[in-house]
């Protein structure tokens, strides 16, 4: 049963292909969320990658300024000249500014972090997508978040809570050590995570019971597999979106299988 909120983030090890992952997750959202007509969902996708690849991904072209990262750098800029509005507190400044550059599409918002300049610019945009996070989780139905590679957001507890916290898989003995280590990541921070699973990405035909077998040892559920397929790397090498995998595409169809296993479709 969905819940007002439900919040999925996608990580894993750099290189698996989770932005893959997240860009189908929505378009099948979306896909479902058409055929429900009137009762149709309200969906925010948050590239919170500093790569900003999820945008590419979905066909869709941003403006730096229209960003998360923008916009901290901007506010850092003008708290430091003292020239930040007077009559108005700090956090409710920064809120209306993270609001304005939500970009609202025709089927899901998206907001994108963008990257940054320097390590302490880095760590307060962390801080700002954080409370963004608050501000705007709960006024949408789903919020799929595109997570950067690796550790990091956990270390930082960008999210306090999530529904759903999948992290992609290659298949590789590396990719497998970093879902072990996200695990236990979560549990030393203490974010609240009711799900976790593990999705295999551009596995071959005939290597799915070596990941079903290595998801075990890990201690997470393996909620499904991608194939390897050449459409995918074709995509890459034209530079178009997964937007444009046919409707009955085994690999569109593999995520949907996911998430109506999730109860989301």
């Amino acid at each position: 049963m969905l819940v007002l909120g439900t919040l999925i983030a996608v990580s894993g090890k750099g290189g698996t292909g989770k932005t893959l992952i997240s860009a189908l997750i929505i378009r099948c959202l979306v896909e479902a969320s058409r055929a429900l007509g009137y009762e149709k969902r309200s969906i925010l996708a948050i590239d919170a990658d500093p790569d900003a690849n999820l945008a590419d991904a979905l066909g869709i072209e941003i403006d730096v300024r229209r960003t998360v990262g923008y916009v901290a750098m901007e506010f850092k800029e003008m708290a430091s000249r003292g020239a930040l509005p007077p009559g108005i507190d700090k956090g409710s400044y920064l809120e209306s500014k993270v609001m304005e550059v939500v970009y609202e599409l025709e089927d899901f918002d998206l907001l994108v972090m963008w990257r940054t300049e320097g390590e302490g610019c880095y760590c307060f945009v962390n801080e700002v997508l954080s409370k963004a996070l608050d501000w705007l989780v709960g006024g949408y139905d789903i919020v799929v978040m595109d997570c950067e590679a690796g550790l990091e957001h956990f270390n930082r507890r960008l999210f306090k809570a999530v529904d759903h916290l999948i992290i992609v898989v290659d298949g590789s003995r590396q990719s497998f050590e970093t879902a072990k280590r996200i695990k236990e990541v979560v549990e030393e921070v203490k974010i609240g995570v009711k799900n976790m699973w593990i999705v295999g990405n551009r596995i071959p035909s005939g290597c799915e019971e070596i990941v079903y077998r290595r998801a075990e040892e890990v201690g997470i559920p393996l909620l499904g597999i991608v194939p390897l397929h050449e459409d995918i790397y074709r995509l890459y090498i034209e530079g178009k979106p997964v937007t444009e995998l046919p409707r009955d595409h085994i690999v569109v169809k593999s995520v949907e299988s996911m998430l109506r296993k999730l109860g989301l479709i």
